[in-house]
């Protein structure tokens, strides 16, 4: 089973890499492109992870929810002030210094999300049933995503390339650390399906109060709002296809 768990987690690998490389070759991020990047975000958030807590957790999961998104609008008041509205009551766009707690922040967090991933793959490798099939595909496909949400919230700090790439290779390796881990430890999922529900709360926050208005700000607003949606649509066309 560990053979089956690194042969899906070097696909994942591999698409992850070419996500994120699409959006190294870019000097400038486009709006679009955000745009894109903030409904997958809202995508995974809302329609996969949310889904998935209600499941586990029933009506306790939104206090997860809310915790994720709170606990990163809590830290840009009160920590990081920056990040309020210009004077001039206008978001800049280019003023990366105001978002780079949250989006190393959302970077770390979709880190994790690849870890649970992985975790899920893990379980049902363990479990010897069909199940995994499901999870590997879903995880290949959406991998791809997962590369360009990551290079995007990275550089979106005004961090260089090299940090993007070294999150974009940890990204890639994090399903077959998580599959491994789970295959190996007497993990408690109680504890991880919390963990997913503050993820989701910090993706729905970082692609409404960062990747959104940064994208409205820089591209035509018309392309970028059809770019949210086709972003939203694509993950729910992953879920509903491979789900």
């Amino acid at each position: 089973m560990s053979v089956l768990a690194v042969g899906v987690s070097l696909l994942a690998l591999v698409a992850t890499l070419l996500g994120g490389w699409v959006v190294l070759r870019f000097r400038a991020l486009p709006g679009e492109l955000l745009a894109f990047s903030a409904g997958t975000l809202i995508g995974v958030g809302a329609l996969d992870l949310v889904p998935h807590g209600l499941m586990r957790l029933g009506g306790l999961a939104l206090l997860g929810l809310a915790a994720g998104y709170g606990a990163l609008l809590v830290w840009n008041r009160a920590v990081n002030p920056l990040t309020l509205p210009h004077s001039h009551g206008q978001f800049d766009p280019d003023d990366t210094v105001s978002h780079t707690d949250s989006g190393l922040i959302a970077a770390v967090a979709l880190l994790l999300h690849k870890l649970f991933d992985g975790a899920v793959l893990g379980i049902g490798l363990a479990d010897d049933n069909g199940f995994w099939l499901g999870v590997a595909a879903a995880l290949v496909l959406h991998s791809f995503c997962d590369g360009i949400n990551t290079v995007t919230l990275v550089l979106r700090t005004g961090r260089d390339r090299l940090l993007a790439g070294l999150f974009l290779t940890a990204n890639g390796f994090a399903p077959l650390i998580g599959a491994l881990a789970v295959m190996a430890l007497d993990l408690q999922p109680l504890a991880v399906d919390w963990l997913v529900m503050v993820v989701a709360g910090m993706f729905v926050y970082v692609a409404i109060h960062d990747l959104l208005p940064a994208a409205l700000q820089r591209g035509d607003q018309r392309l970028c709002l059809g770019s949210l949606v086709g972003g939203v649509a694509f993950t729910w066309g992953l879920i509903g296809v491979l789900g």
